[in-house]
């Protein structure tokens, strides 16, 4: 398995410029190809009537497309671009969705509420993550991102999504320095655990060639995902492979609490499956 297609979505954010060199170096790794989309909204919709909606992002999605083509060109990579001006939030997540959803990656990047100018909906990288079937590698707002994929943690909980997530990631881990498979609370669970908690998925991962390491954390007072996001930074973890819930309905009406945590406090790249 190798992933042949990366999707980035790019905008007028901060950290635009980065996701676009992360998606370009990742493409070089695999030997991939890119399809690069600049698409936002416009923040002030209300004011209509007194200007030209499109205006104030055609500088940035003219900038973004020259960059992005020159960049590949220097990476030696083969890519295609897109860009859009959306009127509505649900618009720009349609489209996004439906990019990814025909890549085996999408590159995307973490909400940042202190962006208020921006036209990124705060919950398209979780609408993404929920529908498109492909695995998403979301870009925290903060912090280093040097080597992603070099020190990867695992949280692993044996259930579906985590499964999934594992298979989405292995041109990663087969690629890494370290792999280590974080379970916490697993007595707690009723889910699927072996004897010793993340030895069985380590087995699995040793026939694809990923030597794994197994953790067990007993943790009181935190959730999962907060003890998986503060024990990644202590291990010097530079990637976080995670299973995404969303919401569906009595019983399960807070599995996707975890998730939306994640996405709001995390400060390594996750790579999320659903």
């Amino acid at each position: 398995m190798s992933y042949k297609e990366l999707f980035v979505h790019l905008d007028s954010t901060e950290r635009s410029d980065d996701r676009r060199e992360i998606a370009l170096d990742f493409a070089r790794r695999f030997d991939a190809s890119v399809f690069g989309m600049f698409g936002e909204c416009d923040p002030y919709l209300a004011n209509l009537a007194s200007r030209n909606i499109d205006a104030m992002f055609v500088e940035s999605a003219a900038r973004a497309e020259s960059v992005f083509k020159e960049r590949a060109a220097e990476f030696g990579v083969t890519a295609h671009w897109e860009s859009s001006i959306f009127r509505r939030d649900s618009a720009l997540i349609k489209a996004v969705a439906f990019a990814a959803r025909h890549c085996d990656l999408a590159v995307l990047g973490q909400h940042n509420p202190s962006e208020t100018g921006s036209g990124i909906p705060a919950e398209l990288v979780e609408q993404v993550v929920i529908h498109t079937g492909r695995p998403s590698l979301i870009v925290p707002y903060s912090g280093e991102l040097e080597g992603i994929g070099r020190r990867i943690m695992i949280g692993w909980n044996a259930g579906r999504e985590a499964v999934r997530a594992v298979q989405d990631a292995l041109p990663f881990l087969q690629a890494a320095q370290e792999v280590t498979l974080v379970s916490v609370n697993p007595r707690q669970e009723e889910r699927g655990h072996g004897d010793v908690p993340g030895a069985d998925m380590a087995r699995h991962l040793q026939a694809h060639g990923v030597t794994a390491g197994v953790e067990t954390r007993e943790i009181e007072g935190m959730s999962p995902m907060e003890t998986l996001l503060s024990h990644g930074v202590s291990r010097g973890a530079d990637l976080l492979v995670v299973g995404a819930h969303g919401h569906y309905g009595f019983p399960d009406l807070l599995r996707g609490s975890g998730t939306k945590h994640l996405l709001k406090h995390m400060t390594i790249p996750v790579l999320m499956s659903h």
